[in-house]
């Protein structure tokens, strides 16, 4: 893999960083919070009801759900990626789909998991090669 595609497929998973935070100030722009220490003080904790909204649901809407679009795409990426990589063994396999997993809970760790196996996998792969042509050489030494 090239790096420049390395690259693009960084960029691609950081993306929905400012994704969220954009999503997340229309959110508050929309129930007439403009700072977020107004969001977290009890005083307007009841605005989230009474404010209306400035940005419309539509595009609220279109926003969230190009926003999921992404994100799951991303997922499956990965998960695809981590399926068909020939440098990492079956146990190696199997952490990476558990913390994919388990970090698609809460999206800040999903994002440290995904951007660890870029590091690790797309752009610094390792310097042992393909597993596959490893383990074959081996066994036809064994017999």
């Amino acid at each position: 893999m090239s790096r420049l595609t390395g690259i693009a497929i960084l960029l691609a998973t950081l993306a929905p960083v400012p994704g969220s935070y954009f999503t997340l100030m229309a959110t508050l722009q929309a129930t007439g919070i403009h700072d977020l220490r107004q969001f977290f003080s009890q005083a307007k904790a009841h605005s989230l009801i009474t404010h209306g909204a400035n940005i419309d649901l539509p595009t609220w809407a279109f926003l969230l759900m190009g926003l999921l679009i992404w994100c799951v795409g991303l997922y499956v990426f990965y998960l695809i990626h981590i399926s068909q990589n020939t440098r990492i063994s079956s146990k190696e396999k199997q952490a990476w789909y558990l913390t994919l997993v388990l970090g698609h809970l809460v999206m800040p760790l999903n994002l440290i998991a995904m951007t660890r196996y870029w590091y690790k996998s797309i752009w610094r792969p390792s310097p042992q090669g393909d597993l596959r042509v490893i383990e074959d050489a081996t066994s036809t030494k064994q017999t």
